[in-house]
């Protein structure tokens, strides 16, 4: 009894062995829509969608660094394995965007952000509290993203 319980939990230690977790690494092309909500100096809300290209990258610290660029804007993060097929983002990371058209100036900063792949398909879901200035008028609010993003 006590043999076919130990070549049960072997098989299935090998069997876990050969079910590898999903590989982020890679080039990707991403669409996106973004909602941002201001709150400050008055609520407003503005929803637009971005495409850009995301390349991520295994980190020196066994992470995972993601780099999107956009309308030759660049914002790094990192992330950290989440099961086989997911990934989680750290908050507190920020990046500073800027929209030359809008005259605006921000400095992004993440609360939440999570990833799953499926595939060669990536989806993502972030959330960001923002701070700067539309046209020299200081701002404050939050905005949601939600990367459909596909390998290259």
């Amino acid at each position: 009894m006590k043999t076919a319980l130990l070549l049960l939990a072997l098989a299935s230690t090998a069997a876990a062995k050969d079910d590898p977790d999903a590989d982020f690494t890679g080039s990707y092309a991403y669409t996106g829509t973004v909602t941002i909500t201001l709150t400050s100096p008055a609520a407003k809300t503005i929803t637009d969608s971005d495409d850009g290209h995301l390349t991520i990258t295994a980190s020196k610290k066994g992470g995972l660094v993601l780099t999107f660029t956009s309308k030759g804007e660049t914002c790094q993060v990192t992330a950290a394995r989440s099961g086989k097929t997911g990934i989680k983002l750290a908050a507190g990371q920020t990046c500073e965007m800027t929209d030359k058209d809008a005259k605006a100036d921000f400095t992004i900063t993440l609360t939440t952000g999570t990833g799953t792949l499926n595939d060669d398909a990536l989806t993502m879901n972030l959330a960001w509290k923002l701070t700067g200035s539309i046209g020299g008028v200081a701002v404050t609010g939050r905005a949601a993203e939600s990367i459909q993003a596909e390998s290259k």
